[in-house]
């Protein structure tokens, strides 16, 4: 029997920042005012998005801007690959 869980997702671009370098971005849904990010949920995920918002979490700051940048090109590309 497998169990799936549903993806995690959100519209913080700095949440999905620090997310997406310990986890790929699965999809961007852009049919919202405001993208949404999707990620397979993993093991600790949890962890990280509630020390996210505890502002407890440490990133390396240039793998942080790298990844901004990256998912900022993915966002406003014409398709997302």
């Amino acid at each position: 029997m497998t169990i799936t869980m549903d993806p995690f997702r959100t519209s913080n671009l700095p949440l999905a920042t620090c997310l997406s370098l310990y986890y790929p971005v699965s999809t961007i849904d852009r049919s919202e005012p405001r993208a949404v990010f999707y990620f397979e949920r993993g093991e600790g995920m949890d962890d990280l998005v509630q020390m996210f918002h505890a502002r407890t979490m440490a990133v390396e700051p240039q793998a942080y801007a790298d990844a901004m940048r990256s998912l900022k090109a993915r966002l406003y590309a014409r398709e997302d690959p």
